[in-house]
């Protein structure tokens, strides 16, 4: 066979490992690895042949069946450009580091955090007196310690700067001057997207916390972030901004319309948004009071798993603005929060009778005695005398005290013969 000389040719990676797979070196380094078995990849050579070097098959070489390339190489890298390959590190290269918190066991520093509730149930009124602790470094709603006053970028798409947010933050008592807004003669305000200046913002003015509300409001570019892959792609840098700024980034968002009681479930957008964000935080309506709300935790294994607070929306009457009045703990978590009203109240109130049949099943006790031990349980004292109601239990004056019994079961525990 005459030998030719065959110009190079630019070929994508999956056409130079088929080619790899199905002909033989056509350079003579090529062929002396392949004989000592040091290479396969050998059609990746890019070495030019040498002028008068047969390019063609040795006749000592076995010829190879040839097959048809695939349509699709797998693994193409981009036109003009060579894949990357991933830089790993061992793991002893790597200090241990203890995790920063803004609000201990609640919000952690460096990291993109969430919080859900529907529609003007005060998480955003709330998010103002977290905002407005951490301006004046005061204690969080829990005794925890505050952290050392920081600016907070206060990104805000649903209320006005003058009438509403100023209000509020002057209520909550909040140090102004460290509290930054969107500029309501401006025509460009703060997105997500290929173009957010998210970190040189949180640099520029030193930020503590950044709060975005609504979250999904800010995204722009196209991205739709009912889709994982789009949610993903736009939160992983907002993530990776909070990681080396040291910034708490939170983003606020509505409940969806569906009918799961996991609250992981049930915030606005892809479950991928809750998957990139560290802590996700939930406010709902009190299943026993519907003038208290309660913040719970729908993700976080950051921190030891601590009880719900509850907290009511107070008006004050000279900015005429509401503001936040914490209540201390509440025995209900996340998934207790995301069924209707309706469904909350009603498993409340089955969990209050059950407790006072069990109270009250060795027979009468002191009204008073028998409250208390129901609050001390976690049942609210309204929901308590509701179930009292619905079981028919007795009331009777004796010695200057009320006494609870249950019906048909005497003072002493035995079954009455009528009942």
């Amino acid at each position: 066979m005459t030998a030719s000389m065959r110009s190079p040719r630019r070929q994508c990676e999956g056409c130079r490992r088929w080619l790899a797979a199905t002909e033989p070196a056509r350079c003579s380094t090529c062929r002396e690895k392949t004989a000592r078995g040091t290479t396969t990849e050998h059609d990746a050579c890019e070495t030019e042949p040498e002028p008068g070097e047969a390019t063609t098959r040795d006749s000592s070489e076995p010829a190879r069946p040839r097959t048809v390339p695939p349509s699709h190489p797998p693994g193409p890298a981009p036109k003009g450009q060579r894949a990357k390959v991933p830089a790993l590190i061992s793991l002893d290269a790597v200090q241990p580091r203890s995790i920063d918190w803004l609000w201990r066991g609640w919000i952690p520093a460096g990291m993109f955090s969430i919080c859900d509730g529907l529609p003007g149930v005060g998480k955003s009124t709330m998010l103002v007196d977290i905002a407005a602790r951490v301006t004046t470094g005061r204690e969080m709603p829990d005794g925890t310690p505050g952290v050392e006053p920081g600016v907070v970028l206060f990104l805000a798409y649903e209320d006005a700067t003058a009438e509403i947010l100023r209000p509020r933050f002057d209520t909550a008592g909040a140090d102004v001057s460290r509290i930054r807004v969107h500029d309501p003669e401006a025509d460009d305000r703060f997105t997500l997207g290929r173009e957010s200046h998210l970190e040189q913002l949180i640099r520029e003015h030193d930020a503590r916390l950044v709060i975005v509300d609504p979250l999904i409001t800010a995204v722009t570019g196209g991205a739709d972030m009912h889709k994982g892959q789009d949610a993903r792609r736009v939160l992983t840098p907002v993530a990776r901004a909070a990681e080396r700024t040291g910034a708490a980034v939170l983003g606020v968002r509505h409940l969806n319309k569906g009918m799961s009681r996991s609250a992981l479930l049930r915030g606005e957008g892809s479950i991928g948004i809750g998957g990139t964000a560290r802590t996700v935080l939930i406010v709902g309506v009190d299943p026993d009071d519907p003038d208290c709300r309660i913040l719970a935790r729908s993700k976080g294994n950051l921190a030891p798993p601590g009880a719900s607070r509850r907290f009511a929306l107070v008006g004050d009457p000279e900015t005429d603005a509401a503001r936040v009045e914490w209540r201390g703990e509440s025995r209900y978590m996340a998934d207790d929060l995301t069924g209707s009203e309706e469904e909350s109240r009603s498993g409340a109130l089955d969990d209050a009778v059950a407790f006072l049949r069990s109270e009250l099943a060795d027979g009468a006790k002191p009204a008073h005695e028998v409250i208390e031990a129901g609050v001390a349980a976690g049942h609210a004292e309204r929901t308590i005398k509701r179930a009292r109601k619905r079981l028919g239990v007795r009331s009777e004056r004796e010695g200057g005290r009320w006494i609870l019994s249950l019906p048909g079961v005497p003072s002493d525990g035995s079954e009455d013969a009528s009942g």
